[in-house]
């Protein structure tokens, strides 16, 4: 029995460790790859009393797209959500961009969610301001942070982790000032 215990536990250890490599893989690909038109913001929003740390890309077209007629563009939600019998999950969730602000709502509170990372204890995200030089725990729609910092506990550990990801600038270019 004990040896069966033990392997249980390496198994279930070793499931958490890929599910947690191939997320910060998928969103360190998707960060990296944002398209110029993506308008991103972040921060927590209250969801039934409860506070939701999320990532909002719009105007994204193919980010975390699957599947066959997926969004083009619209809304990509990436959040921290509670999980029935405690703890967190990071989710996913994708909505079309003709949403009124109702059906919006709706969607959030009933919409399918995607779960990418389960067994979590607590999720926040930071966003560096090189306007400040600091880290701010909310950024609003608008420019794109240059940093983005996962601070993520897993159930059962004590030591948190964190996670960096670079996001590449938006580069306007003049059109008007290239050689004829």
């Amino acid at each position: 029995n004990a040896a069966v215990r033990a392997t249980v536990t390496l198994t279930e250890e070793n499931l958490q460790t890929q599910r947690l490599n191939a997320f910060v893989g998928l969103l360190r690909k998707t960060l990296h790859n944002l398209p110029a038109t993506a308008l991103f913001s972040g921060g927590v929003r209250t969801e039934s009393g409860d506070g939701i740390a999320e990532i909002v890309l719009r105007d994204a077209p193919g980010v975390f797209a699957w599947g066959i007629g997926g969004p083009s563009s619209g809304t990509a939600l990436l959040a921290s959500r509670p999980r029935l019998g405690g703890g967190r999950e990071i989710s996913l969730m994708l909505l079309p961009g003709s949403l009124s602000e109702m059906e919006r709502r709706d969607a959030l509170e009933r919409g399918a969610w995607l779960r990418l990372l389960p067994d979590l204890r607590a999720v926040q995200w930071r966003f560096y301001d090189e306007t400040q030089q600091d880290w701010v725990e909310e950024w609003p729609e608008g420019n794109r942070p240059p940093l983005v910092e996962l601070n993520l506990q897993l159930l059962g550990e004590e030591i948190p982790r964190k996670f960096v990801f670079w996001v590449p600038p938006v580069k306007e270019v003049d059109f008007s000032q290239a050689p004829q």
